[in-house]
C-alpha cells in the first residue's frame, strides 16, 4: 500500500471543522475552508481517478514537479463570489480547469456533492489531456467518458451508459453533427441539453470499438470521421444509442490497489494561506497586457473561462494585487505573498517592481524553484552601468538558476537560464555544455541550437575586444587582427546523442500525426502535426521516404493518407522557410 509521510499527524475533524484545511497526496494537493472531511473524500476521489486511468493504460505525458492545487467552495454562489464577474462563470458550470504559465488549478463547487467524484474526475481528464488543438467535442467527450467510470472496491469499470444522457438524448432533438463537430466553447449549442450527451457517445461509440484504453488517442478518431461520410456517422451513432437502450455492452473492468486516506497529509492552513491561493488563482486568470499572447483555459462540464471576458471593473489582477500587497504588509517574514506579487508583476511586464518584489521573496527563504528561476531571469536583462554591474548580476542569476535546479532537477527553462548566465560570465565551455543537456530534450533541440549560436557570437566578439599582439604584414598567409591569436572557438558542438543508429546519422525523429499529403509535380508536401506544432516536409520523387510497417500495397504515401499516427525521421533544412526538411523516413 502506498503510504505517504504526513506532514503533521492528523488531527480530529472537529478541530478543523471550522479552519482552511490542506489534504496532500502524491499527486494532489486539495485546500478548502469546508470540512476535513470534505477534503479528505476529494482527495480520495481524485486519488481513485488517476489509478484507474492508469490501470486502464491511459498514461499520456506528465506535466509539473508538484502535486496539481485544487481548490474546493460550498457552492455556485461561492465560487463567483471569490473571482470578479467579468470571469462570466455561467450557472451551468460547477467548476474549472486553469492552466498557467507555470502552475495549473482545479477549481471546484462541491455542489451538490452526490455528483462532486465525476465532476473532480472530469477536471482531472482535461488537465491530463491539456492540448487544446483537440477539437471541443472530443475534449468533453473524452472528459465525461473517463470521469463516469463505476468505483468499484478494487478497481474501476468503463462504459457503462449514463442515465441522465439516455434520458437526454430521448426526449430532446440532437444537434446537427456538422455544427457538433465545429462548436467550440462560446457557441450557443453548448449550453444545451445534448451537447455533453452527443460527444460522449461519440466518445463512447469509439471505445466500443477501439477498447477503452484507445479511446483517448485523437488521432484514430479523426482518421475515422475523415474516412466515412457524416450522413453515415449520425446513422452509427443512432444506432449505437439504441443498442445502449436495449442491449449495453459489458462495460470494461480496471483493477487497482487502492490508496489508503491514512497515507494523506492534512494540516490546517495558517490564515494567509487560502488568500494566497486565491490570488494566485486570479493571477492566472488575469488578462496580458495589449500584444501579449492570450492563455487557453479549459471549461468542466462546463464553461471554459475566456481571458477576453475581462472588461467590467474590478479586474482579476487588480484585486489579486490588492490582496498580495495587503499581505506582504500582514506577514513581512512569509515569501510565499512576495512569490505571487512579483510573479505577477512579471505577466505585466513590470520588470523593475518584480525584481525588487521577489528579491523580497528570496531574501525570506523561499524555497519555490518557479521564483529563483524568475529572479535569476530578472536579474539576466540588460541594465545600464559598468560591466561590472553585469557581471555582478549574472553571478547573482546563476546562483538562484542553481537553486532552481536543486529542487526540480532537469527542467529545460532552467537549464537554459543557467546557460545563458554562464555566458554572460564568459564561460563558454560550461555554457555549451549546459545547452548540450538542453538539447536532450527533442522540443528544445531547436532553442539549443539558436543558442549555441548566439554563444559561439559571443565568444568571438569577446576575442575581438581582448588586445592582440602586433602581427608582422611580411609574414604570409596572415590578415592583420585577432584571428591570429583568436583563442579556439567553443570546443565541440552540440552533440548528436543517439543510443542506437537509428535515425540515420544527421536527421530529427519525430512523433505526430499526418495532416495532409499535398501531391505535386516531381515532390510531396506532407504535413504532420506534432504535440507542439504543424510542420510541413518535403518528399522529392527522386528520393522517396522510405516506409516501415505501412499499410499493404503502400510503396509511398498516398495523397489521401490523412490522420495517420506516425513517427517521422527527416533531414532538416536551414535555408528554406516554406519547409522543415527533407522526409527520409515514416514509421507507422
Amino acid at each position: 500500500m502506498l503510504r505517504l509521510c504526513a506532514l503533521l499527524l492528523l488531527p480530529p475533524l472537529a478541530v478543523l471543522a471550522d479552519t482552511a484545511v490542506e489534504v496532500l497526496t502524491p499527486r494532489f494537493r486539495v485546500v478548502t475552508r469546508m470540512s476535513a472531511e470534505t477534503a479528505l473524500q476529494a482527495a480520495d476521489h481524485l486519488e481513485r481517478a488517476y489509478a484507474s486511468l492508469q490501470a486502464l493504460g491511459v498514461r499520456p505525458p506528465v506535466f509539473g514537479y508538484e502535486p496539481i492545487p485544487v481548490l474546493l467552495v460550498p457552492d455556485q454562489e461561492r465560487l463567483e463570489t471569490l473571482f470578479p464577474s467579468a470571469i462570466a462563470i455561467h450557472g451551468s458550470a460547477r467548476g474549472f480547469f486553469l492552466t498557467g504559465g507555470d502552475r495549473d488549478y482545479i477549481i471546484l463547487a462541491w455542489d451538490p456533492p452526490e455528483t462532486a467524484r465525476a465532476a473532480l474526475a472530469h477536471e482531472y481528464v482535461h488537465w491530463l489531456f491539456r492540448d487544446q488543438s483537440r477539437p471541443l467535442w472530443h475534449r468533453e467527450g473524452l472528459a465525461e467518458y473517463l470521469s463516469r467510470s463505476i468505483p468499484l472496491n478494487d478497481g474501476a469499470s468503463f462504459g457503462a451508459p449514463v442515465p441522465v444522457f439516455l434520458q437526454e438524448l430521448q426526449n430532446e432533438d440532437w444537434i446537427p453533427l456538422p455544427r457538433l463537430l465545429a462548436a467550440n466553447h462560446q457557441a450557443e449549442m453548448v449550453s444545451r441539453p445534448t451537447f455533453y450527451a452527443q460527444c460522449w457517445l461519440i466518445v463512447h461509440r469509439h471505445a466500443a470499438i477501439v477498447g477503452a484504453g484507445e479511446a483517448w488517442r485523437y488521432e484514430n478518431l479523426e482518421r475515422r470521421l475523415s474516412s466515412e461520410d457524416l450522413a453515415d456517422w449520425e446513422a452509427r451513432l443512432r444506432a449505437h444509442f439504441e443498442d445502449l437502450l436495449s442491449q449495453p455492452p459489458p462495460p470494461t473492468t480496471a483493477g487497482f490497489e487502492t490508496l489508503d486516506r491514512a497515507s494523506f497529509a492534512m494540516r490546517p492552513l495558517a490564515e494567509w494561506e487560502w488568500p494566497v491561493h486565491v490570488a494566485d488563482v486570479r493571477r492566472v486568470f488575469s488578462p496580458p497586457p495589449s500584444g501579449a499572447t492570450k492563455r487557453e483555459t479549459s471549461g468542466p462540464a462546463s464553461t471554459a473561462l475566456d481571458r477576453e471576458d475581462f472588461t467590467s471593473e474590478p479586474r482579476a489582477w487588480e484585486m489579486a494585487e490588492a490582496e498580495l500587497r495587503r499581505l506582504e504588509d500582514a506577514y513581512p517574514e512569509r515569501p510565499e505573498p512576495s512569490e505571487i506579487l512579483g510573479a505577477l508583476q512579471m505577466d505585466r511586464y513590470d520588470y523593475a517592481d518584480a525584481e525588487r518584489t521577489l528579491a523580497r521573496a528570496v531574501a525570506n527563504g523561499s524555497s519555490n524553484p518557479r521564483t529563483h528561476h524568475r529572479y535569476a531571469l530578472l536579474l539576466l536583462r540588460p541594465v545600464e552601468g559598468k560591466q561590472d554591474a553585469q557581471r555582478r548580476r549574472a553571478a547573482l542569476a546563476l546562483q538562484h538558476a542553481d537553486q532552481a535546479l536543486t529542487r526540480q532537477p532537469g527542467e529545460p527553462s532552467y537549464l537554459l537560464t543557467r546557460a545563458q548566465a554562464l555566458g554572460l560570465l564568459g564561460e563558454w565551455a560550461a555554457a555549451a555544455d549546459g545547452l548540450a543537456g538542453l538539447a536532450l530534450h527533442p522540443e528544445w533541440r531547436e532553442r539549443a541550437d539558436k543558442e549555441f549560436e548566439v554563444l559561439a557570437l559571443r565568444r568571438r566578439q569577446h576575442a575581438m575586444s581582448v588586445p592582440q599582439p602586433r602581427i608582422d604584414p611580411a609574414e604570409p598567409g596572415l590578415e592583420p587582427g585577432f584571428l591570429k591569436t583568436e583563442p579556439p572557438l567553443l570546443a565541440r558542438p552540440l552533440p548528436v546523442v543517439r543510443k542506437e543508429t537509428w535515425p540515420p546519422p544527421g536527421t530529427v525523429l519525430l512523433y505526430g500525426h499526418i495532416v495532409k499529403v499535398e501531391c505535386g509535380a516531381g515532390e510531396k508536401l506532407v504535413t504532420v502535426k506534432t504535440p507542439r506544432w504543424n510542420m510541413r516536409l518535403r518528399e522529392r520523387a527522386d528520393a522517396p521516404a522510405a516506409l516501415h510497417d505501412a499499410p499493404k500495397g503502400w510503396r509511398s504515401l498516398p495523397c489521401d493518407a490523412r490522420g495517420w499516427e506516425v513517427n517521422v525521421v527527416y533531414r532538416p533544412i536551414r535555408d528554406d522557410r516554406s519547409v522543415r526538411g527533407e522526409l527520409v523516413a515514416v514509421v507507422f
